[in-house]
């Protein structure tokens, strides 16, 4: 009976590890494959060649003349959201958590209930927005959209947890004179590393991703990001899948690496809170 139970779990489960994995595993297979064999129906590479690859590092492709700079845009965009959103939420889920204010509940709330609201409705506000600052077509522009829609997230875990760190700590640094700035900055920081590794994760991955805002407040081939850049592959006459299986791999390397990076803190991050003392 246990190992039917157990045959009952597993199988499943592998089902649906394979599908979950095989996407990617295609995409690995179609950046081996050369023009001739590129949509053969066999899963396996018969003459695997990296002529792909070392078409997108050489950027001989037309398509790929702009590589190395949609992977520069990419990842300014990226590291300046993560950067500036976990700024913002820090600052204001302390404030929320231990500065005593009529709301403060309710302002923690009302922060994770915009996103009732689906992000792609606000993007002509936005980019109304951004002409009116001067900001349209720069790195900021898109920094400022992404910090918009993560940091409400970021601010809500973060609130919480801040008011399980306790008190006590705070007030006897605040007894030795420490200022509540240098409280926070010297104390509750990095008690919060693995929290703080976690939503950087989340709001890294979610840049890195962007598509939509990158595609309205930027003009112009030079500020395209790798997303932009792969999907104008699509809109050629003829797609060359090859090089862009290739450059979507490479694509996918700095998130992974990013992830490995953090994946100790961001697991401890994860699971903060869960065990109620």
């Amino acid at each position: 009976m246990k190992k039917i139970h157990s045959l009952l779990v597993y199988i499943p489960s592998l089902f649906i590890l394979l599908f979950s994995l095989f996407p990617i595993y295609w995409m690995l297979v179609t950046s081996l494959r050369n023009p001739i064999e590129i949509f053969s129906p066999s899963i396996i590479v018969l003459n695997p060649t990296l002529e792909n690859y070392i078409g997108v590092i050489t950027q001989t492709h037309y398509l790929t003349t702009l590589f190395y700079r949609q992977l520069f845009n990419t990842i300014i965009i990226a590291l300046g959201s993560t950067i500036l959103a976990l700024l913002v939420s820090t600052t204001c889920s302390y404030a929320i958590a231990r500065i005593n204010f009529i709301g403060n509940r309710i302002v923690q709330r009302m922060a994770i209930f915009t996103y009732i609201i689906p992000y792609s409705f606000l993007a002509i506000p936005f980019f109304r927005m951004m002409v009116y600052y001067g900001l349209i077509n720069s790195y900021m522009s898109v920094i400022i959209a992404v910090t918009t829609f993560t940091s409400p997230f970021c601010i809500w875990v973060l609130s919480e947890h801040f008011r399980e760190i306790p008190i006590e700590i705070l007030e006897a640094a605040l007894i030795d004179g420490v200022s509540k700035a240098q409280a926070f900055v010297r104390i509750m920081l990095p008690l919060s590393t693995s929290m703080l590794a976690a939503l950087a994760t989340y709001v890294f991955l979610f840049a890195w991703n962007e598509l939509l805002y990158v595609l309205i407040l930027t003009s112009g081939a030079e500020m395209f990001t790798l997303p932009l850049g792969l999907m104008w592959f699509l809109a050629s006459d003829t797609i060359p899948w090859g090089l862009l299986m290739a450059e979507s791999t490479i694509y996918s390397i700095p998130p992974i690496i990013f992830y490995y990076a953090t994946r100790k803190y961001m697991v401890k991050g994860l699971l903060s809170g869960a065990i109620k003392r």
